[in-house]
């Protein structure tokens, strides 16, 4: 009799410890999505900020994708040399390129941005299967826009991971060359990196905007450009995203920050020179 209670009490605790494992891993895979949708898709309004404070004309377009309506702009250069279609970052809308785009105007490029769902003033709520749609939709547009003429995708920062998530499942998104200015290798190297989470419990993360896994389905030439001094993303991000890719050619600088990409040349005072020639290289034979 005491030896069957005994056998009853620690199938019991084994059961109870079975089911607090249960509970507090989908509590911390409910927290972790929570926690990812709010730090990988933080939006900002549209600015004030427009190309013609630099001068620059520009098409200001509505795109639709599914149920949503996004904002795009698209500038077109005089007898261009190419066409870029921009994936930008986090914390970012339309009006946080424009210097960006008078740096790729004035090398012959027309240029594309558009906001993501959520994002300055682009409708929807903004998630992984969202940005998906929003990159075709937006290339639909680009290339009825552009023509034969070369084209090029440029993704920075989070643009990386919503670029070559997009090229992962969509491809009929075909272009010249890939440039990634800034590359995160995955949204769990970057919530480890930033001490969010420990290795051990980073299957909390959801595996989103893997750059690593993603980048070796895409068959385009693929330049990859990192600094130094990033402050975000370390080196070895890059170097881990270049490693996986069969045509990738890796260029690595002092300056500028991460923060500091799109900021005017005057503001940077001659940091992120380098960066700057090594993206434009990437898109123009000059």
């Amino acid at each position: 009799m005491v030896v069957n209670m005994s056998k009853k009490l620690i199938l019991f605790l084994i059961m109870s410890l079975i089911t607090t494992i249960v509970i507090t891993v989908i509590v911390s895979l409910n927290i972790g999505q929570k926690q990812f949708q709010e730090s990988t898709f933080a939006v900002s309004p549209l600015g004030s900020a427009t190309p013609t404070d630099v001068g620059i004309q520009y098409e200001d377009i509505d795109i639709e994708a599914n149920d949503r309506v996004l904002k795009a702009w698209y500038v077109p250069a005089k007898d261009a040399m190419g066409a870029v279609l921009v994936f930008h970052g986090q914390n970012e809308s339309l009006s946080n390129w424009v210097w960006a785009i008078q740096r790729l105007h004035q090398r012959g490029l027309s240029v594309f941005v558009f906001d993501y769902s959520g994002f300055g003033q682009s409708q929807g709520k903004p998630s992984v299967e969202a940005l998906r749609e929003d990159a075709l939709a937006a290339y639909t547009q680009f290339k009825a826009r552009i023509g034969n003429t070369a084209s090029y995708f440029l993704g920075y920062s989070l643009g990386t991971g919503v670029l070559i998530d997009a090229l992962s499942h969509h491809q009929q998104m075909t272009a010249n060359g890939v440039v990634l200015a800034s590359p995160l290798s995955s949204i769990r190297d970057v919530a480890i990196e930033s001490g969010s989470v420990l290795p051990i419990f980073s299957f909390v993360v959801p595996d989103a905007y893997n750059n690593v896994t993603g980048v070796t389905s895409i068959t385009m030439p693929v330049s990859i450009v990192h600094s130094e001094t990033d402050g975000r993303f370390p080196v070895w991000m890059a170097q881990k995203v270049a490693k996986a890719a069969a045509n990738a050619n890796l260029t690595v600088v002092s300056t500028p920050k991460h923060s500091e990409f799109l900021a005017s040349p005057e503001q940077l005072n001659g940091a992120g020179v380098q960066f700057w020639n090594a993206v434009l290289g990437a898109m123009t034979s000059d």
